[in-house]
């Protein structure tokens, strides 16, 4: 036999049970009840039987008695058939089949199977005949369905095993595989010490041997300190159309999974308040939490403090569809990720939700961004907080943040991001309205091809900017990316305070903190102050604005070109620097306009050239119109 355990793309065979010896092919009538096998017991009282039947013409018909031959009935189908039976009551029954041909032949019955029916027994296999409670060890041949209206209760401490690569039902989702699907109610509460375990019966497991759990009626669930193993997936939650429904998942395990952990969609104005916590997931091998709405449903995400390591694709995932309609409001806090391996593979992955705060995770190698967080297009103001969170070794960004055509704020302060491949922290906006942009407090070390901080305004406005108490050092480029293009204006000072970058450009030639401020319509001058830009590769500072600026107050030193390189379309004031042991010139005036530069220590030696007197003159540590006729001048009496 070629199946599922020679090529997972295919389907499994069920070979159980066999003929003992070879089958005569007579052309006489025949036929054969399957399902159930011979001394089967079943809960009942609903049984579906199913058989097979051939004879040398056209078959009529195919009849099946339940009680040893007394009565007939039709079933549906004729070489393969099946009929759905309601015993009357606990007991044992002979079931036998029949076959009528179309020209008038009758077959002799066989003994057929001999079925015991006892409501005591749990639903094994087929769709629970009511309420029913799980408890003690259960071995799941096929897909348990519980219809509408019906709950299963789990109690804690038992373990329900699902036949490896199996399912004498045939459907759901996987054909080859046992699901527990649940359009009625499920409760699974289990205990810290004695938690639910569902998982497969082999004696050898793997991820995929079962289906999983199918919620589909879109009501409330509770699942608490259950354990799923060895599943092609976790759990997978659909909640379609009107309702409300409150979704928790506590306390948890779920590893081994060949698929998703936990998957919860919204979809046509549901209703969802979800709860993920405190749960672990390892070994999965695709997305190790999702939660999704789209088509207008409106969901509420809470998923704190879960553990994840070794996932397959994303490990937290939550998308909306971006309709204005649709509203996802998301809290990820103080989850811990090791480990998204997959080509693409975000430790964190918010998609278009209405809010968002995500705080105090660690994120630690992700084969793209540690946290990625991607808004637009949204009706109302939104505020967005990703604060004190701690990623290391991904194989894009550290943290990756796009926010277009929106109204609101976003508050980035206190996160440590280390060893990223490209930036450590990329924040793109454009179009809408920015009121306030907070950078405040966070740490970046390490980048492998990029810069510590990007920050990338264009189109749209910018109000309150604040980029302070940040540090950024040992990265391959810049220490401190700013740009602002393409229209749109600010309007407020845009304030960089505080911020210490060093030893950053190990790639090639790179400034500290490079600024190209051209592209406000606005026209409004920067400030930058207290600032520690010190033995980066190339300039400590390189700006260019459309407008003035305002540089009081910062430490330009050491560093491998120029100290600051400034390109003004207004008056540049530069004072109270500290501006010594650059490599090359202290200060380099690169626009037409005049630099004021009074009030700076130059260093000794620059000093004491100054000191000799015919001031202004042609300083060596300062380029301008004496060095280029094409550029200001820079006045830098009284020093």
């Amino acid at each position: 036999i070629y199946d599922i355990y020679d090529d997972s793309s295919v389907g499994t065979v069920s070979y159980v049970p066999w003929l003992v010896g070879e089958r005569g092919l007579e052309s006489v009538p025949e036929s054969w009840v399957r399902v159930p096998a011979d001394g089967a017991r079943r809960k009942g009282p609903v049984i579906d039987i199913e058989g097979s039947a051939s004879a040398g013409g056209e078959i009529a018909s195919v009849e099946v008695s339940t009680d040893n031959g007394v009565s007939w009935f039709v079933a549906d189908g004729t070489s393969s058939w099946r009929y759905r039976w309601t015993a009357p009551g606990d007991g044992s029954y002979r079931l036998r089949s029949r076959v009528i041909t179309e020209d008038g032949q009758l077959e002799v019955p066989s003994e057929g199977v001999v079925l015991v029916v006892d409501s005591g027994l749990p639903t094994t296999s087929g769709p629970l005949s009511g309420d029913e409670t799980w408890r003690g060890t259960l071995s799941i041949t096929g897909d348990v369905t519980v219809p509408p209206g019906v709950t299963l209760t789990i109690e804690a401490g038992a373990r329900v095993e699902f036949r490896a690569l199996n399912d004498d039902q045939g459907g759901g989702a996987e054909s080859s595989r046992a699901e527990l699907i649940v359009d009625g109610r499920l409760a699974a509460q289990g205990t810290a010490s004695a938690p639910i375990v569902l998982t497969s019966q082999s004696a050898n497991p793997s991820a995929g041997d079962w289906g999983g759990i199918w919620h589909r009626s879109g009501g409330d669930l509770m699942l608490q300190h259950s354990q799923i193993r060895y599943a092609s997936q976790g759990l997978r939650y659909e909640g379609d159309g009107s309702g409300i429904a409150q979704v928790s998942v506590l306390d948890s395990e779920l590893d081994h999974l060949s698929g998703a952990g936990i998957h919860i969609e919204a979809s046509n104005g549901r209703v969802l308040n979800v709860e993920l916590s405190r749960n672990q997931l390892d070994s999965i091998d695709g997305t190790g939490l999702f939660v999704g709405s789209r088509s207008d449903a409106s969901v509420n995400a809470t998923v704190s403090e879960n553990q994840l390591a070794s996932i397959g694709d994303n490990g937290i995932y939550l998308h909306s569809d971006g309709i204005s309609s649709t509203r996802l409001d998301a809290q990820v806090t103080g989850n811990v990720i090791d480990g998204a391996s997959g080509p693409s593979s975000d430790g964190i992955y918010l998609q278009s939700p209405t809010g968002a705060t995500v705080i105090g995770n660690r994120v630690s190698t992700v084969s793209r961004h540690g946290i990625y967080l991607f808004q637009q297009s949204q009706p109302d103001a939104v505020t967005t907080r990703v604060d004190s969170n701690t990623v290391s070794t991904a194989g894009g960004d550290g943290v990756h943040l796009s926010w277009s055509s929106m109204t609101g704020e976003l508050d980035i302060r206190g996160n440590r991001i280390s060893s990223a491949q490209h930036h450590g922290l990329q924040l793109q906006t454009a179009f809408g309205e920015l009121t306030q942009l907070t950078l405040s407090g966070n740490t970046v070390t390490g980048t492998q091809a990029g810069p510590g901080l990007h920050i990338q305004h264009s189109l749209g406005n910018q109000g309150v900017i604040l980029i302070a108490d940040n540090e950024s050092q040992d990265n391959a480029q810049e220490g401190l990316r700013l740009r602002r293009f393409g229209g749109g204006a600010v309007s407020t000072v845009p304030q960089l305070r505080n911020n210490d970058l060093h030893n950053n450009g190990s790639a090639g030639v790179h400034s500290g903190l490079d600024i190209d401020w051209s592209g406000d319509s606005n026209r409004q001058p920067l400030a930058l102050s207290l600032n520690r830009l010190d033995s980066n590769s190339g300039a400590g500072l390189n700006l260019k604005s459309a407008a003035g600026v305002d540089i009081v107050h910062n430490g330009v030193t050491n560093n491998g070109v120029d100290g600051a390189v400034v390109a003004a379309g207004g008056v540049a004031r530069v004072h109270e620097n500290n501006l010594t042991g650059n490599s090359g010139h202290a200060l380099r005036n690169a626009g037409p306009e005049a630099v004021a530069a009074d009030h700076n220590w130059w260093g000794s030696a620059v000093t004491a050239e100054m000191a000799g007197g015919n001031n202004p003159q042609d300083i060596s540590a300062i380029y301008d119109i004496y060095d280029d006729s094409s550029v200001g001048t820079v006045s830098y009496v009284p020093w």
